[in-house]
């Protein structure tokens, strides 16, 4: 199945703007690498095969085996390519064949075959074709002005994967006193998925616990009951208390710990007060 493409020859092409997209070999968009046939010398091997380089890649031998081969580090949707001869030269492509391999490990397919007519080998000629994704692209010459001589550029956008921002502080916990929680959060944003790119791996958000400053009043189970009375005649006092230890009351406003006041009944012989607490302390009559 052959392209849908449309030529267009100018200096400056129009591609696709945006995260990972533009001229994906001269920009570095994506790492790259340039496979051709042998070349007349190393001034114009496959290190000169990018457009606007100097001079060029020109093959050796001028048969229909001759090829530029480029293996880009990751798939990429290619929207249009360039094809430009030698510099300052009228050694140029008029027709070849372009190929790929929608990853690096198929075969070559859909096979297209392109006539151009540059008028010197400083001229780009740019062809957009149908949005496809391919990790490898290669160009065959066909035909040809006075020797076989390349440079090329690839144009399109790589999948750019998600990446979180650094996380957020942790707001603010969530009870004013005793126990809660903390959110902090991060955004897919750094960079934003695009072209297709995987988006972020990971939680955005996260909670934890947290301790306030302590409740006033806290308590944590049931009054207990009421002690005896700690006295067997007269005016004693009694307590009760409850757990209420996580947190502990602050300010006194609550108190962990109640006591009342108690009688039983009136003691005999002689009473001694003692303290502020009356206690009965009597002789036994003779």
């Amino acid at each position: 199945m052959s392209f849908n493409v449309f030529l267009v020859m100018f200096l400056i092409p129009r591609y696709s703007a945006g995260p990972g997209c533009g001229a994906l070999l001269t920009q570095d968009i994506v790492s790259k690498t340039i496979i051709a046939t042998r070349s007349l010398n190393s001034s114009f091997d496959e290190t000169h095969a990018l457009v606007n380089s100097s001079n060029g890649w020109c093959s050796l031998e001028l048969d229909p085996n001759q090829r530029i081969v480029v293996e880009l580090g990751k798939v990429a949707t290619i929207t249009g390519f360039d094809i430009q001869g030698r510099s300052s030269s009228n050694q140029y492509i008029n027709k070849f064949t372009m190929s790929y391999k929608a990853t690096k490990d198929r075969y070559f397919q859909d096979y297209s075959e392109f006539t151009v007519s540059p008028s010197s080998g400083d001229e780009i000629v740019h062809v957009q074709v149908n949005a496809t994704n391919m990790q490898v692209v290669g160009f065959f010459p066909i035909l040809y002005n006075e020797h076989i001589c390349m440079r090329v550029e690839l144009y399109g956008c790589v999948p750019v994967d998600g990446g979180y921002t650094p996380w957020s502080a942790w707001n603010s916990c969530s009870n004013l006193c005793g126990n809660g929680t903390q959110r902090r959060h991060r955004e897919c944003s750094s960079p934003a998925p695009a072209n297709n790119g995987q988006r972020c791996v990971g939680n955005s958000t996260e909670t934890r616990g947290c301790v306030n400053r302590p409740c006033p009043g806290a308590d944590e189970s049931e009054w207990s009951e009421w002690t005896s009375c700690n006295v067997t005649c007269g005016n004693g006092s009694q307590s009760r208390s409850r757990n209420c230890t996580n947190p502990r009351p602050i300010n006194g406003v609550k108190s962990c710990k109640e006591y009342r006041t108690c009688r039983l009944g009136e003691c005999e012989g002689n009473i001694i007060l003692s303290g502020p607490t009356n206690y009965c302390l009597y002789f036994l009559r003779k």
